[in-house]
């Protein structure tokens, strides 16, 4: 327990982990999740109830259906008189969505079963995705009250538009599973499953490339501050000097890890709430567990990975930049690959070689437990058990001897003796 709070120590006072992985995720994705409500509420709304000025220049009954129109698809018309008036002024100052302009002689044409031109104008409150994705939806629910208007005409003709847009109804279910279940659980499934394989993985690979990372730190630190060859001297086997390494990276990681996905569920939680989504995730207490006991593996491989780059490197800098180098090849393929689909599509030989790989079965042990596929995941943490089993005992194996203090790996270049 000393040396594990000898360790906590060491690594919370170190700036980089401290500020970087403890304290900048809790404060970033708040804040972008703070700052996306104004902005959204100052470029405008384009849910239900979004104004509409509305000029009406012709004052006809087809004026008054298109009018009602408007506000069937779910805007809020706002009849104005546009005399002397300057129309983008008016917009700015009502905080209206849009504006239409209906032509005089706008029921006449129609009368007479021609097209007239209704002007639109959309309101652009910035250069960004959503506002950019607020103007298409609206575009798309002007075009469905021009689409009402038809229907309205086709039936003073006595011809049933909506009938022959839509002959046959389909009433759709999904097999999965072996079972029936309606469109509508359908996509609640799919919601789940999209929360769980994107959020599961990259929580977890989160969590595996922290906790390398402040282990070799950990290393790093003793060496560059000349304490490890006293730590060294004392009465105390390197086996608890490497374990005690390890508890205090796990717990620091831990830490770090608890307010990254804080933060991040605080992020989605204002995204989904304005873009209406409904993503809920859902596990069984039984796969819960299994989802523990895999990332507990994938945790202590990684941290023995840390302590590898630790051991190799000469200071904090080159022990987390050689950790990257280690690290980053090794879990991020394995979760690009999770999230495009798997390696069942991959050619033989190029499989196997991505199934050596230990992050591999990180992935698939997290596609069995969303599966519920148990044998799957006994195998897979198997695998995972005996590469804990070679990487800890590879750095309990580079902890004997001088090796711990005599081996280096200088990343950078050396610069030339003049």
């Amino acid at each position: 327990m000393p040396l594990v709070s000898k360790e906590l120590r060491e690594l919370l006072s170190e700036k980089t982990i401290l500020i970087g992985v403890v304290l900048m995720p809790l404060v970033i994705f708040p804040l972008i999740g703070f700052s996306m409500a104004p902005v959204n509420m100052r470029e405008g709304d384009a849910g239900p109830g979004a104004a509409v000025l509305v000029v009406d220049q012709d004052g006809g009954k087809y004026a008054a259906l298109f009018v009602e129109a408007l506000r069937k698809t779910g805007f809020n018309p706002q009849p104005i008189q546009l005399q002397n008036d300057n129309l983008l002024q008016l917009i700015e100052n009502s905080g209206a969505s849009a504006a239409v302009i209906i032509p005089q002689g706008f029921s006449t044409q129609l009368e007479q079963k021609n097209k007239p031109t209704v002007k639109l104008f959309l309101k652009l409150a910035s250069s960004s995705i959503v506002e950019f994705e607020r103007i298409g939806s609206m575009r798309d629910r002007f075009y469905a009250a021009v689409s009402l208007m038809g229907e309205a005409l086709a039936s003073e003709e006595g011809v049933a538009v909506s009938f022959y847009k839509a002959p046959i109804d389909l009433s759709g279910e999904v097999v999965y599973r072996d079972q029936i279940i309606s469109e509508t659980d359908a996509g609640q499934l799919f919601q789940q499953f999209f929360a769980s394989t994107l959020l599961i993985p990259i929580a977890l690979t989160l969590v595996v490339t922290t906790s390398g990372t402040i282990a070799a730190t950990s290393i790093g630190l003793e060496k560059e501050a000349k304490t490890l060859e006293m730590l060294l001297t004392y009465p105390i086997g390197r086996s608890t000097i490497l374990a005690s390494k390890l508890l205090g990276s796990t717990v620091v990681a831990l830490l770090g890890t608890a307010s990254l996905m804080t933060g991040i569920v605080f992020y989605f939680s204002r995204l989904t709430a304005f873009a209406g989504m409904s993503i809920t995730l859902s596990l069984s207490p039984l796969n819960l567990v299994l989802l523990m006991v895999v990332l507990f593996f994938a945790l202590v491989t990684t941290l023995g990975l840390g302590v590898l780059a630790g051991v190799l490197a000469g200071d904090v800098r080159g022990s987390q930049q050689l950790a990257g180098l280690i690290q980053l090849p090794l879990i991020l393929l394995p979760l690009l690959l999770f999230l495009s689909g798997g390696i069942q599509s991959l050619q033989q030989p190029l499989a196997t070689i991505i199934l050596i790989i230990p992050f591999t079965h990180l992935m698939l042990a997290i596609q069995a437990i969303l599966e519920s596929s148990y044998l799957n995941i006994l195998l897979h943490v198997g695998v995972m058990v005996a590469w804990t089993v070679v990487i800890i005992g590879l750095a309990a194996f580079m902890f004997r001897g001088e090796r711990l203090l005599t081996m280096r790996v200088k990343l950078g270049r050396r610069k030339p003796v003049v």
